[in-house]
């Protein structure tokens, strides 16, 4: 069974694209009692998986398997953290905007966006070197398949599947409630701009400029009260744009919820392979990574793999084995 890169990371993931106007507060409650049990769920399923996968591969197989597990659950993680920067960066956007529209000082915001985007393009860059990693490793995977590791490997990819659309069918009542509340939001959003286009419209046929001449208040100032009018509307217009959009923000934290939700799946995985491998019983010659950009990592250069709560500490590190130049050159 070959692995395709896109369609397996994104698989479990693939239906929270439809996700996009929740708001996760209304459904906050049930989520946390319901993620409680999944967590139990995924455990149990976690440890079987494993306790099968022991008895029937071979050390150096199980390594492989332990590998892909660990990167796809360190990019699923390394995408949570990305995610993380949608919301205030867009509320400082929207602060700056306002401070240089009514001549206020940004100093502020403008420090605090700098470092946001510079963490962010860290993060970013890790995403890209990891996301090449299990390109990689995926790649090996597919030219080397054994059974029953291929069958494993079908295993997780369906429970994954089967997990998040039970989580899916638990949720579609509260998500119609909340698409209904936004819909609303996004329809009456929608009154203003038109009042833009009226008054664009009235500017561009000529009425406006003949109602303006005929006001003995404006007569003589005509197109400086028309400019006037489309900076004070094009304002109000900017302001209604940006609370549909913020509206749209909000779903971000139900989407990561949903995303964690993948993640703890891969996370429990990875933990039950990393207590076996970690265990007495078991060969730690086959307990490191084997994964670079390129192509499997020399020995000298691999590392035991991390505890599953360490891994987005061990990215961090990794990617510093990376030099700028090695990574343009990847590119």
């Amino acid at each position: 069974m070959a692995i395709a890169h896109r369609s397996y990371i994104f698989s479990m993931l693939l239906f929270f694209l439809f996700c996009n106007s929740l708001n996760s507060t209304d459904i906050h409650n049930t989520f946390t009692h319901r993620s409680l049990v999944s967590q139990e769920k995924n455990a149990l399923h976690a440890q079987q998986w494993t306790d099968y996968l022991v008895a029937y591969v071979e050390p150096e197989n199980i390594q492989v398997v332990a590998n892909i597990i660990y990167l796809l659950y360190a990019n699923a993680v390394i995408d949570i953290k990305v995610r993380q920067f949608v919301i205030p960066i867009t509320r400082l956007n929207q602060a700056i905007r306002s401070n240089i529209v009514n001549y206020k000082n940004t100093e502020k915001e403008l420090t605090t966006l700098k470092t946001l985007l510079d963490r962010l393009s860290y993060i970013m860059s890790a995403r890209t070197i990891y996301n090449q990693m299990l390109t990689t490793c995926l790649n090996y995977y597919n030219q080397h398949q054994w059974e029953p590791l291929s069958q494993m490997i079908l295993e997780l990819q369906t429970y994954g599947q089967q997990s998040l659309n039970e989580f899916a069918q638990t949720n579609r009542d509260a998500l119609s409630e909340v698409l209904k509340s936004s819909a609303k939001v996004f329809t009456d959003g929608v009154q203003p701009l038109q009042n833009l286009s009226k008054i664009y419209e009235t500017i561009a046929d000529g009425t406006m400029p003949e109602s303006l001449k005929s006001n003995d208040s404006t007569k003589e100032i005509v197109d400086l009260v028309i400019i006037d009018e489309l900076l004070k509307s094009n304002i109000a217009a900017t302001q209604n744009s940006e609370y549909i959009l913020n509206t749209l923000d909000n779903s971000t934290d139900i989407i990561l919820r949903l995303i964690a939700t993948a993640t703890e799946i891969y996370k429990e995985h990875y933990q039950a392979l990393y207590g076996h491998m970690f265990s007495d019983t078991f060969d730690q010659r086959y307990a490191h990574t084997l994964f670079g950009i390129n192509d499997m990592l020399p020995q000298e250069y691999q590392s035991l793999l991390p505890h599953p709560d360490k891994v987005f500490e061990h990215v961090l590190q990794t990617i510093k084995l990376y030099t700028q130049t090695e990574y343009i050159q990847n590119q």
